[in-house]
């Protein structure tokens, strides 16, 4: 070994024996810390299992979704005359992003019409939905047997078809949809899916299908039937309502038609609703954060107060160790490590007993609520708070073993061996450092 590895080992032996004769301080200490990573990682993740079940029943919850339907004419103008129609095609998807780069987010295009499906001896007239992949996000739908469309799907064409819960359980009963051939008129398509709805009560027998083979079959003209978008820095309702009156003038002077007619387009989305739900769940995050961050304090008390108890127990040693020749910084050193080990080790056992609960509480609520439900989903926490949450820890620790530590070292050698020195109190010093590292987190992160 190396003299500087010698010497670290030298160190850590002498912080294993102080601690190993103060087993009893030790374990508050380290279930203090454990704790508060424990109940912080705890409060988080049943915190986010809620938010995460609401947005599950709300359209639009992430994303403010606006639906553009053309229509006809009500107005004559340059020179289109009352009940002219108005059509959309795929180009106007790419000029919509090209016009309104800021606000759009992403384009999504749809043909429907009514069909008649054929399976066995049982025939139903349902609606089919031709669209590009990634239209589950806006028809609030989640895929729970098969697989949705893909890229390939779309650009070849193909005869496949994700079907609706409802349609799937009329057709099949109680048997697997998935991989059974089905008639459209005399079609045939292949069930690659079965797509269920966020809301309980949408009881829409339908059929989503790639928009090439939609077109294909059931259109001469790659006319479309709406097109949707995702608008994002949308932040109140008059920027709302300013983008829409926006989007109806570009309409307006690429269609042909007069701005003040708004039955030549149809433009439509739930904004307030949109705000509301954002409102109830940005309260709720903020709500979660404060209990975290109380519950985090706890642990920062303790450890300091404890490490507090601890330089004054051992109060006497240390002016053993100064009279002895060893200098302020290495009993410092010898504080701080044992600080630091303390904090790790315990703040990465409430760590591992945290994460592991929640899961336990994601497969439980998977296995008996289903994985996509409305009440309490994904109940659990990123990692990358959980590895700052332990950061902190380590530094309040630092600092809780740091300045009494310091203190000690100026205590005269009398009163040091005399059992005597005040180290004072540093419980505001932590707790308002810990608000300040949380505070700035929080801050980045919304």
């Amino acid at each position: 070994k190396t003299k500087g590895q010698r010497r670290m080992y030298d160190v850590l032996h002498e912080v294993f024996a102080a601690m190993s004769g103060n087993k009893i301080r030790i374990l508050l200490t380290g279930f203090s810390v454990g704790w508060g990573i424990f109940l912080l990682i705890i409060m988080l993740g049943s915190g986010n299992g809620i938010i995460n079940g609401i947005s599950n029943g709300f359209i639009g919850t992430d994303n403010n979704i606006i639906t553009i339907t053309p229509g006809k004419t009500m107005l004559p103008a340059q020179g289109r005359q009352k009940d002219s129609r108005i059509d959309f095609y795929m180009s106007d998807c790419d000029q919509l992003l090209k016009r309104f780069p800021d606000v759009i987010d992403k384009t999504m295009a749809a043909m429907d019409t009514t069909v008649r499906l054929n399976y066995a001896n049982d025939h139903v007239n349902v609606p089919i939905f031709g669209y590009q992949t990634d239209y589950i996000e806006l028809r609030n739908r989640y895929i729970i047997d098969g697989r949705d469309l893909n890229q390939t799907d779309v650009r070849e064409g193909r005869n496949v078809c994700v079907m609706s819960a409802p349609l799937a359980k009329r057709l099949f009963q109680d048997k697997p949809a998935v991989g059974n051939h089905i008639k459209v008129y005399n079609n045939d398509f292949l069930v690659i899916g079965v797509a269920a709805s966020h809301h309980r009560n949408d009881e829409e027998k339908c059929l989503f299908a790639p928009i090439s083979t939609v077109k294909k079959l059931f259109f001469r003209e790659y006319k479309l039937a709406s097109i949707s978008i995702v608008a994002n820095n949308l932040k109140t309702t008059e920027a709302n309502e300013k983008f829409i009156k926006s989007l109806r003038s570009y309409f307006a002077e690429s269609k042909g038609f007069s701005p003040k007619d708004e039955k030549a387009v149809k433009i439509t989305g739930d904004f307030e609703y949109y705000l509301q739900i954002r409102g109830v769940l940005d309260a709720l995050r903020t709500f979660i954060w404060i209990i975290g961050l109380a519950t985090l304090c706890i642990g920062v008390v303790g450890i300091s107060n404890i490490m507090l108890i601890s330089v004054k127990e051992r109060i006497k040693e240390l002016g053993v160790r100064k009279a002895m020749g060893a200098s302020s910084g290495e009993i410092i050193r010898l504080v701080l490590i044992e600080s630091v080990v303390i904090t790790v080790i315990f703040g990465y056992v409430g760590m591992f007993i945290g994460v592991g609960l929640t899961q336990l509480l994601k497969s439980l609520t998977d296995a008996v609520l289903g994985a996509n439900n409305t009440i309490f989903c994904n109940p659990t926490v990123s990692l990358s708070i959980v590895l700052i949450a332990n950061v902190i820890m380590v530094i309040c620790g630092l600092i809780a073993g740091y300045i009494p530590a310091k203190k000690a070292t100026t205590v005269k050698l009398v009163d040091a061996l005399a059992g005597v020195g005040a180290t004072g109190s540093i419980n505001f010093l932590i707790i308002g450092f810990c608000i300040g590292m949380c505070a700035g987190y929080c801050f980045v992160c919304y």
